[in-house]
């Protein structure tokens, strides 16, 4: 099971890539992602949380982005006629990425502070003052 899907991905980012790559790219960030839940003693429940599949599809369209960039199927500049633009697709992969993993750290954080968050009972305590 992965975290997110190969339409979360195509909804996110501009890809041609076919869905069995995409997947593929997806069961390495979600790798990514266990072995850092594994690192903090967590996993993941099912279904997965909103967070885990943020953190996934951000982490696999960084990764596509980067696979494309080096492959130089994702150019870095953009032309229209006479009209030229720089793009700087590092820092796209890099803001994903981040989106990613500031997901990935908010999940992290609402599990181990859980406890301290859940309802308790304040019991009354009823002795005779005389």
């Amino acid at each position: 099971m992965t975290y997110s899907t190969a339409t979360d991905i195509k909804i996110l980012i501009d890809t041609a890539l076919d869905d069995t790559i995409i997947l593929q790219v997806i069961a390495e960030a979600d790798s990514r992602i266990d072995d850092e839940l594994t690192r903090e003693g967590l996993s993941v429940s099912s279904p997965v949380p909103s967070l885990i599949k943020r953190a996934s599809k951000y982490i696999a369209s960084a990764l596509i982005l980067e696979r494309d960039w080096i492959s130089g199927a994702t150019p870095d500049d953009f032309r229209i006629g006479d009209f030229a633009q720089k793009i700087k697709i590092e820092n796209q992969i890099e803001k994903l990425e981040q989106r990613g993993l500031n997901s990935l750290k908010e999940y992290i954080r609402r599990q181990k502070f859980s406890d301290y968050f859940k309802p308790f009972t304040i019991v009354e305590n009823k002795t005779d003052i005389n």
